[in-house]
């Protein structure tokens, strides 16, 4: 489908030459319905003569019929046409669906400015299309949105096509003895896939505690015939899980977690891989959800979340689905603090295991992960030096360990703010100036908060910054600084550069936004290393396997990831490492278990 002059038929014929797929064009069925040469150009307004609305629904539906025929010839079908209108594109899929043949929306797309250009270009020449300028822009007005569709890929004409198409046609038409069914998906550009692929591999290299439970998978099959849909961020990291759950059996779908944290590369390896995907950088609010609400559509019985979009989205507008599902798992701190509180309420529909609370979780990915994809994050952004800089790190839980930590070795001075006297406790003794926001926003230069809560930084605190002050948050979700609020204390926005954008102050002050207050590490930098991942999806896939084999016992609340999986991934961790430990011996083990024995 596409407008007039994108280039739709000539791709068509390349599809068809690459899979002996049989081309209905709409140009030819309409001029073949009016008795018309179909090679002399026919012009008329859109609305009139063979263009009239009547005439138009009449080629459309002969399309359908010759579509019909040819299918049940057991060719594939390809439909060359506009499709400006959604019932044009439901009752096409529709022809697929009696047939048993699969559907894919193949919309091409060109700049205004080159379809003019083609279009002008081809009005002297013999042609099937009477499309014109004026035309192309009454088709703009005309057409109805898209809505998530599966299996809807965008290609763009202006570039080298060939490889595209055969990428498509190669996924679509796999091997008879490997066949896979065709993944649903909307990315952004499937012509990514092949780098995807490689950094995906890189990342898997990494990754040595997943691959050995991939290698059992494969052989257990422990997910066969189970749905699982994960609403997660979608990047090498994942995309090797991904496999992982694949391998055992998994019919998964993916969604991303985060409008920015999406690698457009890496969705596009998963479709290749055949793993359902949804989701594009920078997609928006509306966008966002929507693919959420695609990913649900897969009914799962199994639920993967990082912030827990997904099971909100479940227990507020799909709740119909519920009764399938055997549990889920969460993957970050701000998910499990809302689903204890869904918990609390008497309202969680199904158990969960909370990932993040696995000491093979937290102590690394949270601490070590986060310490350092944050301070990547920064410097990618800003390209600041750190030496000297005073840094107030908001929250000292692990992640907040991790980037005080981190940000210290690279010689910042660190204050640390909390509202857990404890966790104070502990920041003042590792070395640290612990104080009140209040007092700390006056000193800072850049701030970076790690709590999970919202409105951590508030419009008070901004009034009292330095001029230059930086803001930066490697919470999940972008609600911990109070953005409103700076918006409207300022009276002028502008971006510097990519994932900065500097605010200014009624009062002449700069304060400076990185990554529009989203996950910094991952709006503008490559998320967590590998290396650290490998222990975080390692539980979730010991997890989800525990969750199938024993969601009958289960109650309707939040779990901790058992205590043999946590040492099991910790074991498998240092065995890839190639390091070994000592073991109890039989009198250790009954001293431990003893009270007798004393002084």
């Amino acid at each position: 489908m596409g407008f007039c002059g994108c280039g739709k038929s000539t791709l068509a014929q390349s599809l068809a030459k690459i899979s002996g797929s049989v081309v209905i064009s709409s140009d030819i069925v309409r001029k073949g319905l009016a008795g018309i040469d179909c090679c002399q150009h026919h012009f008329e307004d859109t609305d009139q003569g063979i263009y009239s609305p009547e005439m138009t629904q009449n080629t459309y539906q002969a399309m359908y019929a010759q579509a019909e025929d040819a299918l049940k010839e057991g060719y594939s079908v390809i439909l060359d046409a506009t499709f400006l209108k959604e019932h044009q594109r439901k009752q096409a899929e529709e022809c697929a669906r009696r047939n048993n043949a699969g559907f894919v929306i193949l919309e091409v797309k060109l700049t205004p400015e080159l379809a003019q250009k083609r279009l002008e270009k081809r009005l002297d020449k013999p042609s099937v299309s009477d499309g014109r300028w004026e035309v192309y822009l009454k088709q703009i007005k005309a057409l109805e949105p898209l809505a998530v569709q599966p299996n809807h890929v965008i290609i763009d004409s202006s570039k080298s096509t060939d490889k595209q198409l055969l990428t498509y046609w190669n996924f679509l038409n796999p091997i008879k003895e490997n066949e896979v069914v065709m993944p649903n998906f909307d990315v952004k550009d499937m012509s990514l896939a092949a780098l995807g692929k490689k950094r995906v591999d890189w990342a898997g290299r990494e990754m040595k505690t997943l691959s050995l439970i991939k290698e059992r998978f494969e052989k257990e099959k422990p997910f066969k015939g189970i749905r699982i849909a994960a609403c997660l961020h979608i990047t090498t990291e994942t995309a090797n899980l991904g496999l992982v759950l694949k391998a055992g059996g998994a019919d998964l779908t993916l969604c991303a977690s985060n409008p920015l944290s999406t690698q457009d590369e890496t969705a596009a390896a998963l479709v290749e891989h055949g793993i359902n995907t949804f989701a594009i950088h920078g997609e928006n609010n509306e966008s966002y959800y929507r693919h959420i609400a695609a990913a649900l559509d897969a009914k799962p019985q199994l639920t993967v979340d990082d912030g827990a979009d997904l099971v909100a989205t479940l227990h507020s507008q799909r709740t119909e689905l519920l009764n399938g599902i055997l549990g889920g798992t969460e993957e970050t701190t701000t998910g499990v603090i809302r689903l204890r509180a869904l918990a609390d309420s008497g309202k969680l529909r199904y158990p969960i295991i909370a990932v993040n609370d696995a000491k093979t979780k937290y102590m690394f990915d949270n601490r070590y992960g986060t310490g350092q994809s944050t301070l990547d994050g920064i410097t990618r952004a800003t390209n600041f030096l750190w030496a000297s800089k005073t840094v107030v790190v908001v929250g000292y839980g692990w992640c907040g360990h991790g980037v005080a930590m981190r940000a210290k070795g690279m010689g910042a001075h660190i204050i640390v703010t909390e509202v857990d006297p404890v966790k104070a406790l502990e920041a003042v003794m590792d070395g640290f100036s612990v104080m009140p926001m209040a007092e700390a926003a006056k000193l800072g230069d850049i701030f970076i908060t790690v709590t999970g809560d919202k409105h951590v930084i508030d419009k008070d605190h901004f009034k009292v910054m330095k001029d230059g002050a930086t803001l930066a948050n490697s919470g999940h979700f972008n609600s911990e600084i109070n953005i409103p609020a700076l918006e409207s204390l300022s009276c002028g926005k502008d971006t510097i550069r990519p994932s900065v954008e500097e605010y200014k102050m009624k009062d002449g002050r700069r304060i400076y936004l990185l990554g529009e207050g989203r996950l910094i590490n991952l709006a503008a930098a490559e998320g967590h290393p590998a290396a650290v991942m490998d222990m975080s999806f390692a539980n979730q896939a010991l997890s989800l396997e525990y969750l199938v084999k024993n969601h009958t016992k289960l109650e309707k609340k939040v779990y901790a990831v058992p205590e043999e999986i946590d040492r099991a991934v910790a074991a498998t961790k240092l065995a890839s490492l190639n390091i070994s430990i000592d073991t109890l011996s039989a009198e250790q083990i009954k001293y431990l278990s003893s009270w007798q024995e004393g002084t």
